[in-house]
């Protein structure tokens, strides 16, 4: 079943900057986003009791003209596929020289996934290459 998503952009200071690797990150309340990205306060507050936020994180690039972009989003029983686009700068492209770190906020409502239990959440490219894999135990809330 395809999944509603929408992207959201998250303000604190150093907010994703503590992730150095190709993940994807499953937020369920406020407790793990201050345990994963290190922060104590963001912008917007989140309703984590109809919302899951997902991290999806590229890793360290060594310039500009990366990115990565979620397409689609799908639960198949107890596994959620996250199928994204991964761009690349072609070698003739004039690109920053500066590291980067392409990142997107997705927030996904739980009323589409199971009521609770452990879920695995698979980051996916164009190509159906898995990227990355995370497990996370949703439980009910409110």
């Amino acid at each position: 079943m395809k999944l509603l998503f929408k992207p959201v952009r998250i303000q604190a200071r150093g907010f994703g900057f503590t992730v150095d690797r190709q993940t994807v990150a499953v937020i369920t309340n406020e407790r793990e986003m201050k345990d994963f990205y290190q922060v104590e306060d963001w912008y917007p507050r989140l309703d984590f009791r109809r919302y899951i936020l997902l991290g999806i994180h590229r890793g360290w690039c060594d310039s500009g003209g990366h990115s990565i972009d979620v397409e689609q989003i799908e639960c198949c029983g107890n596994q959620v596929i996250v199928r994204c686009r991964c761009t690349d700068h072609r070698p003739e492209d004039l690109v920053t020289l500066v590291a980067t770190n392409p990142q997107q906020m997705i927030l996904i409502e739980r009323s589409g996934l199971p009521r609770s239990g452990k879920l695995k959440f698979v980051l996916v490219d164009q190509n159906g290459k898995a990227l990355a894999e995370r497990e996370a135990v949703v439980q009910p809330v409110g």
